[in-house]
């Protein structure tokens, strides 16, 4: 039997979307569900199949918060509702479309975590707030959205550093989900992105690899209402293939005893040639010469500057809009790789230490970028399982204990989104900048 069953979970935002798909894994694991809406007609199905009980209700009411929190004394409680942002630049919105997001998903957060730590909920009660991967990654065409959902993530850690003071038990963790076409909400977002980068919809979709589905976020929401308390991080990434912590405060504790807070990924990539290694340097291949199957079996994080082909030259760099930094790197033993980030006031130069072909690259960093000053980074290639591809391990190690703990989810991130610019490269033959 679920450990679930015959508790009850309230989920605010069920009629839609990745709410919905969270609505109906609890109801499925055998939890007793509250499903919140302002119009619940379209969950009538739903509570067909599973012990689901409705409430139309405005979840931004501060009264609707208290209200149903008493009344249905919840385990756990899903933050999942918001409003869906208007697609325009900055210079297109007027305050009040720019802040919508403010006044409906920071304002319904606010209310329901208050209401939470005063009533008090139960001691053990799980509280899930939905936040979103442009919290990190920013989201130009989205106004406030994503300040908006940042400060979700923030006040979601406040309200369980609250909890942790007063003693009350109740755990709130924020989730941080990937921009995903498998929504109402993220597919007109996604046509949108295409168009701003000047692609189709289909290669933007294809750069973005697996959609988060409402499934998979029901998933992940069964995995942190169910997980050990001790065991819980602040914030979590969410993708199709992974749930990762994002600002996770046991990352210094393992910077502090191994030196390293390593950006660990290991991915499947069936048929590339292994010989990838120099083609982070020396990327003079030929467009296709890589097949198109290529699998990332699991993603965990941090930035090559995977760049534009100059028309000029046989060699590769990354034009950087917002900075006009360039990047620049040599296959020699040595040299020094040089990487621009926008926004940075210096580059990111790095000392290649190891070019074995096949095998192996490592650098490391000069310091000239903050805090990066020890670290080293590595690039391993091996067999893939049964021989059927090759298998690379990146690693970013040797952090020192004065960095910022809040920045380890942030490089993490990058990271990530950077190396699955790499497998789409390897898989194409046509690179796509992540910082272009």
């Amino acid at each position: 039997m679920s450990e679930l069953a015959g508790k009850t979970t309230i989920v605010v935002g069920a009629s839609r979307g990745l709410g919905r798909g969270v609505a109906e894994a609890f109801g499925a694991a055998g939890a007793s569900v509250v499903a919140v809406a302002r119009d619940t007609s379209s969950l009538a199905d739903l509570a067909s199949r599973h012990a689901v009980h409705l409430e139309a209700a405005d979840a931004t009411d501060p009264n609707v918060a208290g209200m149903l929190l008493e009344r249905h004394d919840p385990d756990v409680v899903a933050l999942i509702a918001g409003a869906s942002p208007l697609l325009r630049p900055l210079h297109h919105h007027t305050w009040e479309t720019f802040s919508a997001n403010w006044h409906t998903d920071v304002r319904m957060a606010f209310h329901w975590l208050r209401e939470a730590l005063l009533l008090p909920l139960r001691p053990s009660c799980r509280i899930v707030v939905m936040s979103s991967g442009a919290a990190i990654a920013g989201s130009p065409l989205s106004g406030g959205y994503a300040g908006a959902k940042a400060t979700l993530r923030f006040i979601a850690d406040y309200a369980n550093q609250e909890s942790q003071r007063a003693g009350l038990g109740i755990i709130v963790t924020a989730v941080l989900p990937k921009l995903t076409p498998a929504t109402d909400l993220g597919r007109p977002a996604v046509a949108a992105y295409a168009a701003r980068a000047g692609i189709s919809e289909a290669q933007f979709r294809q750069q973005m690899g697996d959609p988060v589905t409402p499934e998979i976020a029901g998933t992940a929401f069964l995995r942190l209402a169910t997980q050990q308390p001790d065991a819980a991080a602040s914030a979590y990434m969410l993708a199709s293939a992974w749930l990762a912590p994002a600002f996770n405060r046991s990352y210094r504790r393992v910077a502090r005893r191994s030196r390293a807070s390593s950006a660990s990924m290991q991915s499947a990539m069936d048929q590339v040639p292994a010989a990838i290694a120099r083609h982070i340097f020396d990327q003079r291949v030929q467009p296709g010469c890589f097949r198109r199957d290529v699998r990332i079996e699991s993603c965990v994080r941090h930035s090559v500057a995977i760049g534009e082909r100059s028309s000029s030259c046989r060699t590769w760099s990354c034009r950087i809009r917002a900075c006009r930094a360039r990047s620049s790197s040599r296959p020699t033993t040595g040299s020094t790789a040089r990487f621009g980030f926008p926004g940075a006031h210096v580059d990111a130069k790095m000392r290649v230490d190891a070019l074995d072909p096949e095998k192996r690259v490592a650098w490391a960093s000069l310091g000239e970028f903050p805090y990066w000053a020890g670290t080293t980074i590595t690039w391993e290639l091996a067999p893939g399982p049964a021989r059927t591809g090759t298998r690379l391990l990146f690693r970013h190690a040797g952090w020192s204990d004065d960095y910022p703990e809040e920045e380890f989810a942030s490089v993490n991130f990058v990271w990530g989104q950077v190396l699955a610019r790499l497998k789409g490269y390897c898989e194409t033959g046509r690179p796509q900048p992540f910082f272009g």
